[in-house]
């Protein structure tokens, strides 16, 4: 069993894009298993688990480098997912909804109880509203500043209680041996301290689970398992989690393609789906 997972990353998750647009093309892989994401990372699966390959090209190079979307005059919202969610998935290049509850593969989009700090994954599976998942996982502390209800429950930035590492053991937990990770974590020192500064007016619980993820150690679950392919930038990214000057992120894109494309490991684990796809037809 297959799964994809891409990590969180605001909008260095142009990476990601890069990379599964080379699954798509150069790897012919659109059927794994499973899939599973938080924060920026999460609209990218939902249109590949949707099929809608060109979207994810169109949204990235073309539609998200807007002020509309990051702007630092509004420092109470310095990045509207509300634009993100309802205007560009809803309106602009609209998310089919209908096609990922129908699609064979498995979508999880991680998101964080903001009351017990826990992790909560919304799936195509449990006729969960994908749009507001989608909101919920993406949910920045401080440069969103909203908390997300779904369901009674508000939520808010999967990628502090669902960050890659955490994602990677929720695959496993549900039968995956072979698990495809895409890396576009680009922290720096202002994004950190933000986070950190968020903390400090948190409950307890949050602030555990806030503390905890700045205490993950990939590397050590990555390194010591052979089922387990990490990919990552080969070099720094241009872009940064704030950052959505188009010419930033068609470099981050590129640079992903590239990578992807270039790794001699990818192949061995996309094979056995490819092969397995043909059979069912």
């Amino acid at each position: 069993m297959l799964a994809l997972i891409t990590s969180e990353g605001g909008m260095s998750c142009a990476y990601s894009v890069g990379t599964i647009l080379g699954l798509i093309e150069h790897y012919k892989l659109t059927n794994p298993d499973m899939v599973i994401g938080s924060s920026g990372s999460t609209g990218t699966l939902a249109y590949y688990v949707s099929g809608q390959h060109d979207s994810i090209r169109n949204i990235w190079s073309n539609l998200l480098s807007t002020k509309e979307l990051v702007s630092y005059r509004r420092l109470n919202r310095v990045i509207d997912i509300d634009y993100l969610i309802d205007e560009v998935f809803g309106k602009q290049d609209k998310l089919d909804v209908d096609a990922i509850s129908k699609s064979k593969i498995d979508l999880y989009i991680g998101a964080t109880d903001f009351v017990t700090g826990e992790s909560h994954y919304f799936s195509n599976r449990s006729g969960d509203n994908i749009l507001e998942a989608l909101r919920a996982s993406s949910a920045m502390p401080m440069v969103y500043g909203k908390k997300i209800t779904v369901n009674g429950k508000r939520y808010i930035d999967g990628a502090i209680s669902a960050n890659l590492a955490d994602n990677i053991k929720k695959a496993k937990s549900l039968g995956a041996d072979k698990i495809l990770a895409i890396d576009t974590i680009n922290h720096n020192a202002s994004a950190n301290f933000v986070l950190k500064f968020y903390s400090w007016f948190c409950n307890d619980a949050l602030k555990r689970t806030i503390n905890k993820y700045f205490e993950t150690n990939l590397v050590n679950l990555v390194s010591t398992d052979e089922n387990i392919l990490l990919i990552k930038p080969s070099r720094p990214l241009k872009t940064s989690s704030l950052d959505n000057r188009r010419e930033h992120l068609l470099d981050a894109i590129e640079l992903g393609y590239k990578d992807i494309v270039e790794n001699e490991k990818v192949e061995g684990f996309v094979i056995k789906n490819r092969s397995s796809a043909r059979r069912a037809l």
